[in-house]
């Protein structure tokens, strides 16, 4: 933990040598450089916006606000790779690393769209050279030979993902998307470059594309795709409004909504048994499944989970095995590594295969005990409980 500690502390002084007072206050001034992790890792946006019309998709109503004109879309991010670089190392949560933070690509926009592709390789250079940081993106667009090796050039260890969810409804669903066939040429391209491509079977939605999933998962193993990350749908009202008004019949949806009410903010529609169903035929077919997309991450890096999959009930029994490759963890780089991050001196510590628990002398602010359990968890690859008198 210490020397991940200091290793965050040493790129952050050697990317600030890079950088002039200005540009570092504007990364530090960028929300990369403070926001916590999602599950799936850090989220970094080479842009904000997308063109693909898709109607199950949150981003459109998060990008509700648009620009004086519509080819404005996408709004490329403005930091440089080194600053971005410098952000997340300036971040309290990040840790560097092959075994530090994942980062993913993709939550507000698409990396690979036209518009952001050169912003999306400038970042994955600068995260190979200043981060060492598993490194994943998700993506509709059409990616030639060209583009998935110089991909492959400056992010050796990326983790595509390619987003299929139908091949029957895309013209309904994706209007402006490049068509699945398209996106399976995309796939090619990426395993032809000596990455390892994944389907990205999400969201799966209740009473349309839940009956094609098979077809889906066999088109794209056609084309050369190692696994496959599946997921729900999460609606809103936006959503629903926009799947009816294209003639898609909701009540399956709704049904497995049960008594959630809809609002602006997104609720994950019940899909349990249709996402094991996928996992089940993904196997059948010779997909390395997935239930979340951070272990497809860790896989391409032949590193453990940082989601801790395996002990939150996501876990899929890939051939990573994440419980064989944990870091060793001992009572000493736990305590100073709780003095550096606390600033105090821990009552007790007790590590265990799966958790670690350190008693507190007296209780801590909420955002510290936040910080403090996400890098520990990272670092040890354990669960981490800040127990507080």
């Amino acid at each position: 933990m210490l020397k991940q500690l200091e290793a965050k502390e040493q790129t952050k002084e050697k990317l600030e040598q890079l950088l002039t007072k200005e540009a570092r206050s504007r990364a530090l001034r960028d929300h990369h450089a403070y926001r916590a992790p999602r599950p799936c890792g850090m989220t970094v946006h080479p842009g904000f916006g997308c063109t693909n019309s898709c109607l199950y998709c949150y981003v459109a109503d998060m990008t509700a606000k648009k620009p004086s004109s519509e080819g404005a879309w996408p709004i490329v991010n403005r930091l440089s790779g080194t600053e971005m670089a410098y952000a997340l190392a300036s971040n309290p949560h990040f840790l560097p690393g092959v075994m530090g933070t994942f980062v993913a690509m993709g939550a507000v926009c698409d990396p690979l769209h036209e518009k952001l592709v050169g912003k999306t390789l400038e970042y994955l250079e600068a995260f190979n050279r200043f981060l060492g940081s598993p490194t994943q993106l998700s993506t509709k667009m059409r990616v030639g030979s060209e583009l998935a090796e110089e991909l492959a050039e400056r992010s050796p260890r990326l983790s595509p993902l390619v987003t299929i969810i139908t091949l029957k409804h895309a013209s309904k669903l994706e209007p402006r998307a490049p068509p699945p066939t398209e996106r399976l040429e995309t796939i090619s391209s990426f395993r032809r470059a000596g990455l390892r491509p994944m389907l990205f079977l999400r969201p799966i939605i209740p009473g349309l594309t839940d009956g094609e999933v098979d077809e889906v998962l066999s088109a794209a193993r056609k084309a050369g795709a190692v696994g496959v990350v599946v997921g729900a749908l999460r609606a809103s009202e936006q959503i629903i409004g926009r799947l009816r008004k294209a003639g898609v019949q909701t009540d399956e949806i709704e049904r497995r909504l049960g008594r959630r009410r809809l609002g602006k903010g997104l609720v994950s529609v019940s899909s349990g048994d249709l996402k094991r169903e996928a996992l089940r035929l993904a196997r059948r077919r010779g997909l390395i499944p997935f239930a979340s997309a951070c272990c497809a991450n860790a896989y391409t890096s032949g590193v453990p989970c940082t989601g801790l999959c395996w002990l939150r009930g996501f876990c899929t029994k890939c051939p990573n095995k994440c419980w064989t490759k944990l870091p060793k963890v001992d009572e000493e780089e736990v305590r100073q590594a709780v003095r550096r991050l606390l600033k105090l001196e821990p009552t007790s510590i007790q590590i265990s295969k799966d958790e670690i628990l350190i008693r507190l002398p007296r209780k801590v602010g909420k955002a510290e005990a936040r910080i403090a359990r996400v890098v520990m968890e990272v670092s040890a690859r354990r669960l981490v409980r800040l127990q507080q008198p």
